[in-house]
């Protein structure tokens, strides 16, 4: 059965992790199942962000550049949870993520994924931490960075 396929991946996200099977098959019942064709765009960096996608099965990348010769690209395997940073925050993508091959995800909405956190304050904690993390990350690498540029003008 799909479902207990889903909820049996969704057990891998750490925003899940430590759910009941009952609470994730909520969450995999909520979720709209969605197929992408190879080369077929999941979002599109710029695009306002309205919900999250896990990846079921098949592979996409994260593509930063906007032609191939300044491209970063990272892979995005079966159980990555991919956009939830801009959903969260309400702002527009940083990056596109596009469909390798052909890619089966969950869609994850932003209202679907409030009201979770208001049912399940374990995921709301757990969203609070991802961003914090992923706050302090931006940080140092802003730290970083603002170290090379001293190092290079002063």
């Amino acid at each position: 059965m799909a479902i207990d396929n889903d909820t049996d991946i969704l057990k891998g996200v750490a925003l899940f992790s430590g759910l009941t099977d009952e609470q994730l098959k909520i969450v995999a019942f909520s979720s709209e199942r969605v197929i992408f064709k190879a080369d077929q765009f999941l979002y599109r960096k710029g695009d306002k962000a309205t919900a999250t996608f896990v990846i079921l099965s098949g592979t996409a990348e994260l593509v930063s550049g906007s032609d191939k010769k300044n491209a970063s690209n990272i892979a995005v395997l079966p159980g990555a949870f991919a956009g939830e940073t801009s959903v969260l925050t309400d702002s527009p993508r940083r990056v596109s993520l596009r469909a390798v091959d052909d890619v089966t995800a969950l869609k994850i909405s932003r209202d679907l994924l409030l009201r979770l956190a208001e049912e399940f304050p374990e995921i709301g904690i757990k969203m609070f931490n991802m961003l914090e993390n992923r706050l302090n990350q931006t940080l140092g690498e802003l730290g970083n960075i603002q170290k090379q540029l001293e190092k290079k003008y002063v």
